[in-house]
């Protein structure tokens, strides 16, 4: 009878033990995940802007939100620059730049819808960058 007893006893004492210590651990988990404050900050648009250049023509995909759009446009160099949007049937929707030598401007267009558009680059003798703000 003394064993069954002290073998019962050892049971609960082990079984406390057991508890206790996953309760320990399941405490330390939540503390770890517990955030304080805001999620995000606002950082100014620009912040992270990268002015990328490029050479020669090429073709890129864009994806643009139905309303205005507005482009920064450079070209630096001594030949034809010219920067089209388009569709992917080839439809033009407007021509950024069509110009010889250096050229710099802003240009604002409305996208018609939201959707994938192709912007078509031209360039000779220089490098050119397009950033849609």
């Amino acid at each position: 009878m003394n064993k069954i007893k002290y073998s019962l006893s050892l049971l609960v004492a082990i079984t406390i033990i057991i508890l206790s210590c996953s309760s320990d651990n399941k405490d330390k988990s939540k503390g770890e995940t517990r955030r304080t404050g805001a999620d995000t900050v606002k950082i100014p648009k620009d912040q992270y802007r990268i002015d990328e250049w490029n050479t020669g023509s090429s073709n890129q995909i864009i994806d643009l939100i139905q309303g205005l759009v507005e482009f920064e446009i450079k070209y630096e160099g001594t030949g034809r620059f010219k920067a089209t949007l388009m569709l992917a049937d080839g439809q033009v929707i407007d021509i950024l730049a069509d110009t010889t030598g250096n050229y710099r401007a802003k240009k604002r267009i409305r996208a018609p819808e939201t959707r994938a558009y192709i912007l078509k680059v031209e360039a000779e003798n220089g490098r050119w960058s397009i950033y849609r703000q």
